[in-house]
């Protein structure tokens, strides 16, 4: 699994040129210090790349038999603020993805949060 998000990483990396996506550091500094108004955009964003990467986690299980990449728990609905909050955590631990795009941080920030049981 970990060759895959490494894999990942340097994917998003081609596939977004550069200055497309602001780093991960970047964006949490922009978020810790912007108006109530723009951080609900950026919690936005960031509940929009989750709703994607879940739809990935669906496809991985149905279409193609393979494990899901992180495993939430049932039921559970995290909020924009919740999910920048998970960010937050995960770049706080491994400052090493501090310059990687938000989204590909966001896929190990939530493996790290609901790792699945093997």
């Amino acid at each position: 699994m970990r060759k895959w998000g490494l894999a990942a990483l340097f994917f998003i990396g081609i596939i977004h040129p550069a200055g497309a996506v602001a780093p991960v550091n970047a964006f949490l500094q922009q978020y810790e210090s912007a108006a109530v108004s723009v951080r609900e955009r950026m919690e936005q964003f960031v509940y929009d790349m989750n709703e994607g990467m879940g739809w990935l986690n669906d496809y991985l299980v149905s279409a193609r038999h393979e494990p899901r990449v992180y495993c939430p728990p049932d039921k559970l609905v995290l909020t924009g603020n919740q999910l920048v909050d998970i960010l937050q955590r995960f770049v706080q631990h491994n400052p090493q993805y501090g310059d990687f795009p938000v989204g590909g941080v966001l896929i190990f920030a939530l493996k790290d949060a609901f790792p699945c049981q093997e």
